[in-house]
């Protein structure tokens, strides 16, 4: 297990929901929170648009492995500023209150903001990458996540792929 606590966005949860591997977080991870605004997106409004990945979500924050926290600050203003989502805001606050650095979210441009902050965001790939450097995932099972992930809407350029699948061929 990671030994330290991640705040994370809707993106990483909802894609590894999508490949029924949301469990990965729990494994890999001290404590994993969420801020209202991903509670939201990810469960209220992907249950009300009928996505299955909603309600493996809802059971890991009923279970308690994922906690969802509110924000102290109001996400507006970063909001505004930054041209981010209110989820991706509120992930960045909860980090900065909670006292950690770490947050998981795909979006590139709400990355560029996070490390801006000071943050050190990581994503889907990340996620799946650590679980085959601790033998969580082999090789092979990796691959096909990754593929897995793409095919379900994981977003990646050409490049970052290839970077992905070199990682893999890298691995012992």
């Amino acid at each position: 297990m990671v030994e330290f606590t991640t705040v994370a966005n809707a993106g990483p949860l909802i894609h590894l929901a999508r490949i029924s591997k949301l469990h990965l977080i729990q494994v890999l991870f001290k404590e994993v929170y969420v801020p209202e605004a991903v509670k939201n997106e990810t469960v209220n409004k992907g249950k009300a648009e009928g996505y299955a990945d909603a309600h493996a979500i809802e059971r890991a924050m009923s279970l308690g492995w994922i906690k969802v926290v509110k924000t102290e600050t109001s996400a507006e203003k970063l909001t505004e500023e930054t041209k981010i989502g209110k989820g991706e805001a509120e992930v960045m606050l909860l980090a900065k209150q909670m006292g950690t650095t770490r947050i998981l979210m795909d979006d590139d441009r709400a990355r560029r903001v996070a490390r801006s902050l000071g943050l050190k965001p990581h994503g889907t790939i990340y996620i799946l990458k650590l679980a085959l450097v601790r033998k969580v995932l082999t090789k092979a099972e990796y691959g096909q996540l990754l593929q897995r992930a793409l095919d379900a809407g994981l977003h990646l350029s050409t490049e970052l792929y290839s970077k992905a699948l070199k990682g893999n061929e890298e691995q012992d």
